[in-house]
């Protein structure tokens, strides 16, 4: 109940209005439904006890179909509005879920996207949402429609004969006992295959954005068994309902027909007796069967709402996520900064609580370009995720210009760092919008000058439609290099104070790297550039080098001076350039390729 409470108090009360005029068309759709067995009980007597007179039996039938006829026009025009009110209502509920849970999603940070899969993801974007909306929609209306029915309907029959009826609803108590034991029974299998489609979704879309990966270790036969694995737990689940539907709906019909007896054998000796007429029995058998399809249903919407709350409680799990990253009280917004940035002993660790950085100091100066060196592990991706605080360190501070980032306006922070990332990630859009995604006003001339910089601008002319080439998705179409000059365009596009370039020319052959850095050197003037690197070619023409093992600075300085130190720099330079491997592998320290 708390789930449902919380939907209808986020989401569905803003349509308060939609509801009232909708649960009064349901209203005035059921009294219109109750009244037809009048009319139909009116017209069999009628006709009965007129039978000498065919003349006026002619006129009556005439004019009752008339009514008949306005009664039809009617409640057509009453659903008409009923239905297109639901859905209206239904859709915005859903609007505003999807809007609230994709807002969250893009606000969360890395600390939860590194564990979320991105196909469970898609399925709480999706049949999660789907589920509320038809909860929010159709199952409110169905639920108010149902119990009205019922209400009326017995009433009614009630009210007209309380014995006749008591004869006729014989059976429903023991049909609304049914139709509870079917919900209790469905609500954790709707949600198990709610479970189950998003672990199968997580699993498409994971193998379908590694496929060069699966097709590169022939795993194609491997991936179709793990995906028929994921596709045969949907089928044991649809068919564990399937089993509960195939029992309870039949034993419902059944319960429903005993109530058919009753109007039979009982009405009929009542008629003989003179106590009702074919009019009444006619109608009270048209009333059983309009009760049916309310009771029997009371089921299957309970369903519904089951699958609802399975859907509301997948994505209140998302938006109850707490934002770890967010603007403090009176944060500061950076307007114009030098780029100087310094870490007071640091210290950081991800969730498995293994320190990647350990009381980490550096000072780094405004305009100065800094190689970050170390192998896999060392830390030296943290350092560049810190400074647009990406997370937040466990101890010590980041200062950009003296302040401390965990007091700065995150988008003012962040609109001063261009950042290309190890994972190069192109949009399925053109080239042109790829690099001017920070800016999509920016000019053309603006997009071809960054383009230039990073060595891309002569292959994009290349191509047919140049800069308004699309991309596949990740940048399919273009290879690792090319994405990964796409992605430096857009960093250096939104000439930033602060340049980070974490391995950002790990793809790219010897060539292309050095007129790369050729041109970096060119961009770095002005702005601090933080080169992160496995590789000493990509960080030997810093102004200082910083050497990471373990989360500590094992060495500082310049490529000459670290070079002359013969320490795990100069020795990593011979293992990369082959003069010298032997002298790494015998350091125990291993080789970074």
């Amino acid at each position: 109940m708390r789930v449902l409470a919380r939907l209808f108090k986020a989401y569905a009360k803003h349509q308060w209005h939609l509801y009232v005029v909708t649960l009064f068309l349901i209203g005035v759709e059921v009294v219109l439904n109750v009244y037809l067995p009048q009319l139909s009980r009116a017209i069999v007597d009628t006709v009965v006890e007129s039978t000498s007179d065919l003349s006026f039996v002619r006129s009556y039938l005439f004019s009752q179909s008339l009514l008949y006829l306005v009664w039809g026009l009617i409640r057509s025009v009453v659903v008409f509005v009923e239905i297109y009110l639901f859905e209206k209502t239904a859709e915005t509920v859903s609007l505003k879920i999807r809007r609230d849970l994709y807002d969250h999603v893009q606000r969360l940070d890395f600390s939860f996207h590194n564990k979320a899969r991105t196909g469970d993801l898609m399925s709480r974007v999706t049949s999660d949402v789907q589920a509320m909306r038809e909860l929010a929609g159709f199952g409110i209306v169905q639920l108010v429609y149902c119990l009205l029915m019922i209400l009326l309907v017995v009433g009614w029959m009630v009210y007209c004969n309380p014995s006749y009826a008591l004869a006729c609803l014989m059976s429903m108590p023991l049909l609304l006992v049914a139709a509870v034991r079917y919900s209790a029974r469905s609500g954790p299998v709707f949600r198990a295959i709610q479970d189950q489609i998003a672990s199968m979704t997580a699993k498409v879309q994971e193998s379908v954005s590694g496929i060069r990966v699966v097709k590169a270790f022939a795993q194609e036969d491997h991936e179709r068994a793990q995906f028929g694995k994921e596709n045969d737990g949907i089928l044991a689940k649809n068919l564990q309902a399937a089993k509960i539907n195939a029992f309870y709906h039949p034993a419902m019909d059944f319960l429903a027909s005993l109530g058919g007896v009753g109007v039979i054998w009982y009405g009929g000796r009542l008629y003989m007796s003179g106590a009702l007429t074919a009019g009444d029995i006619t109608a009270f058998l048209s009333y059983l069967w309009m009760l049916i399809w309310p009771v029997r249903s009371m089921g299957w919407v309970i369903g519904m709402f089951q699958r609802g709350i399975a859907g509301s409680q997948r994505v209140f799990e998302v938006l109850d996520e707490r934002r770890r990253i967010s603007d403090s009280r009176g944060s500061t917004p950076l307007q114009r900064i030098t780029g100087r940035v310094h870490f007071d002993d640091v210290t950081f660790s991800y969730d498995s609580g293994e320190k990647v950085l350990d009381h980490f100091t550096l000072e780094i100066e405004p305009g100065e370009t800094i190689g970050v060196l170390g192998m896999t592990g060392s830390g030296k991706s943290t350092v560049g995720a810190l400074i647009p605080r990406f997370y937040d360190a466990d101890s010590g501070t980041i200062l950009v210009d003296g302040v401390d980032v965990r007091n700065a306006e995150l988008k003012s922070l962040r609109s001063h760092v261009g950042i290309v990332p190890q994972d190069t990630f192109l949009f399925s859009a053109s080239i042109r919008e790829n690099i001017a995604y920070h800016d999509p006003n920016m000019d053309l001339e603006r997009v071809i000058e960054a383009a230039k910089a990073a060595q891309i601008h002569d292959f994009v002319e290349t191509l047919p439609q140049r800069y308004e080439t699309v991309v596949g998705e990740r940048g399919i179409g273009l290879s690792g290099g090319q994405r990964q000059r796409v992605a430096i365009a857009r960093a250096i596009a939104t000439d930033p104070k602060i340049l980070i370039l974490d391995d950002s020319t790990a793809s790219v052959d010897a060539e292309t790297e050095s007129a790369i850095q050729e041109s970096l050197r060119e961009i770095a003037k002005g702005r601090t550039t933080i080169i992160i690197s496995q590789k000493v070619s990509s960080v030997r023409y810093a102004d200082r080098i910083v050497v990471l093992k373990d989360g500590r600075i094992v060495e500082l300085g310049t490529h000459e001076e670290l070079m002359a130190r013969d320490g795990f720099y100069s020795r990593l330079h011979a293992a990369q350039t082959g003069s010298d491997l032997s002298s790494i592998e015998a350091s125990g320290e291993g080789m970074v390729v």
